[in-house]
């Protein structure tokens, strides 16, 4: 079986992505890695429903010492033979590490289960005390984009030239 992976959403433009070539055969396969589909680094603007999916804690939370990521495979004979492959060819991920990937979920979870609805016009430091995580990404993120094009625009000798099409988290 070959494959081609599809990283979605790109880094580090953020557009989202899908496969553009012709599969050489039928039995090729698109892996999508969505370690950055998450709503402070693109719009989530519509479900996924790819056949292999990929996400990283390391990513959405920004806790990389964690390496811990996870896999949507729809194809119950794929899922066999990766799950053979990881047991066979890695460490399994230690207690701790599971541990801490527990907590922080959780705490996100909590986070958002204590709101109703957040507009997008807080600073970091009000999400962060909200404990929502995606906002204060998004917000944090905002800020040092901002800050980082002030100084280009400064700057004779650097350019931006950058036109996003403005869109929204809709799911």
């Amino acid at each position: 079986m070959g494959g081609h992976q599809v990283i979605s959403p790109n880094n580090p433009d953020g557009s989202l992505r899908t496969p553009t070539w012709k599969y050489r055969n039928e039995n090729a396969r698109a892996v999508h890695d969505n370690a950055y589909y998450w709503p402070h680094y693109t719009p989530i603007t519509g479900p996924r429903d790819d056949e292999f999916m990929l996400f990283s804690l390391s990513k959405v939370t920004g806790h990389a010492g964690s390496r811990l990521g996870w896999a949507i495979i729809k194809d119950r004979a794929v899922y066999e033979k990766m799950l053979m492959s990881v047991r066979l060819n890695s460490v399994t991920v230690s207690h701790e590490a599971q541990f801490r990937a527990a907590h922080i979920l959780r705490s996100i979870r909590e986070g958002y289960s204590k709101v109703k609805s957040v507009g997008l016009n807080s600073s970091p430091t009000e999400y962060a005390a909200q404990q929502l995580l995606f906002h204060y990404g998004h917000a944090k993120m905002k800020t040092r984009w901002e800050q980082m094009l002030k100084l280009f625009q400064a700057s004779d000798r650097f350019l931006i030239e950058q036109n996003l099409e403005q869109n929204y988290c809709a799911v």
